[in-house]
């Protein structure tokens, strides 16, 4: 056993490299699709999918982010074509008379015109003052989509009761649930509501929108030819003006990146675009400002903080009135009333107010303690106190004979000197 001892490690990394490796080879590999979510660019672009679209099927195509390039008909150096196609993304409320002005005489010209007109920054009552609804002679109304369900479900049982048969799908949208009946359908965004369109040279075809159809077109003037309708209500609508077309969509789901693999949409949106010679994909990125979106989303809460503002305003910013006096409540020191009297000397009759007490002071304490010290003369009085005190006669004359008054540092000085003499003496 003492001779096996110095393998037992070796033996164990066999024993155990043998177990991964049997543990390995019996695992079962399997491959799945995780989805993600969309990209970084896909979330920045609606109609991506449509675009790659267009170019697996060789179609020049391009994305423009804004509107600003429509009055002119060009963006950045390169110019609209006739016979080009441009696809507006979100036009409500977005285009002014000018530029309508100018898609038109470009569309009568042979241009094409797609446009998708609901806008999340667009008030439906407002629909009467976008100009391209005026020129289309459309106006949006709104429906809750339960409504649509309510009458739907109504007219399947009325049927039902009559001949005992299950409703035609083909007369009212169809929303599709199986998640099994084609691969395809499983891009498609949730719940895609189908409804029948009809182009020329086509068979019936199916246009996939968004789930809940709440808002759709109302033909004021008779002028658009309907091609996507249900209960006079209408989704898709055509006029043709000139050699060229305009196509207006109520929204732009059906050309949307999680709809455009629905039903027939890609093909439909083919269809109608095949014929240009380029595709100009054009995003509205106009948006309000942050203060008026603010104000429209809750009037109310502005007002509120408005009000709270002006009160705080109120409550911090000074108001002068009237000077108001402190009531003094304690006595003072004897020394602030000496501290205030020299102050007022000093501002009033200068510097030699306050010097001649103290020499005059000190010369009277002389004349009592030496004899015969008054009728000395000023210089021999020098001599003298310089003899008594210790201190040069140079500063006793600048203490007790320097002209009166003098600059603030010189007095400073002399009183240092005078008091210097006082306790000396």
């Amino acid at each position: 056993m003492s001779k096996l001892r110095p393998y037992i490690p070796h033996m164990l990394l066999v024993l155990l490299g043998a177990l991964l490796a049997l543990w390995y080879f019996n695992q079962e590999w399997e491959e799945q699709a995780i989805d993600m979510g969309p990209t970084k660019e896909a979330r920045r672009n609606p109609l991506l999918a449509l675009q790659r679209l267009l170019e697996q099927q060789q179609k020049p195509v391009e994305t423009i982010r804004g509107f600003a390039g429509l009055e002119r008909l060009q963006f950045g150096e390169q110019a609209v074509g006739d016979r080009d196609a441009l696809v507006l993304l979100n036009t409500g409320g977005a285009l002014r008379e000018s530029q309508v002005a100018s898609l038109r005489g470009w569309v009568e010209q042979g241009g094409q015109l797609i446009v998708t007109v609901e806008n999340p920054y667009f008030s439906i009552d407002d629909s009467h003052k976008d100009p391209l609804l005026n020129l289309l002679g459309l106006a949006l109304n709104h429906t809750p989509w339960l409504e649509h369900e309510a009458v739907e479900e109504n007219k399947a049982e009325a049927s039902e009761e009559e001949d005992d048969k299950p409703a035609d799908i083909e007369s009212f949208p169809l929303i599709s649930d199986n998640k099994d009946e084609d691969p395809a359908a499983k891009s498609c965004g949730w719940r895609p509501t189908y409804l029948p369109i009809h182009l020329r040279g086509q068979e019936q075809l199916q246009l996939a929108f968004g789930y809940g159809l709440d808002t759709s077109f109302v033909d004021v003037t008779a002028s658009s030819r309907p091609l996507v309708m249900r209960d006079e209500q209408i989704y898709l609508a055509q006029m043709r003006v000139g050699a060229g077309e305009i196509f207006a969509l109520v929204n732009a789901s059906p050309l949307g990146n999680n709809y455009i693999a629905c039903g027939d949409n890609a093909f439909v949106m083919w269809q109608l675009l095949r014929d240009s010679d380029k595709v100009w994909l054009v995003l509205n990125s106009d948006t309000p400002s942050f203060w008026r979106l603010l104000w429209e989303t809750s009037m109310f809460g502005c007002l509120a903080l408005l009000a709270a503002l002006a009160l705080w305003l109120w409550y911090k910013v000074p108001r002068f009135g009237p000077v108001l006096t402190v009531p003094v409540t304690g006595r003072r020191q004897f020394l602030d009333h000496i501290r205030a009297s020299a102050h007022f000397l000093l501002r009033h009759q200068n510097n030699a107010a306050l010097v001649e007490p103290l020499r005059e002071e000190i010369l009277q304490k002389l004349r009592l303690r030496q004899p015969g010290f008054a009728q000395l003369a000023p210089d021999q009085q020098v001599e003298k106190i310089a003899q008594l005190s210790g201190i040069q006669a140079a500063d006793v004359h600048l203490a007790l004979y320097h002209p009166l008054p003098v600059q603030d540092a010189v007095f400073i000085d002399i009183v240092q000197r005078l008091q210097h003499l006082r306790n000396s003496l």
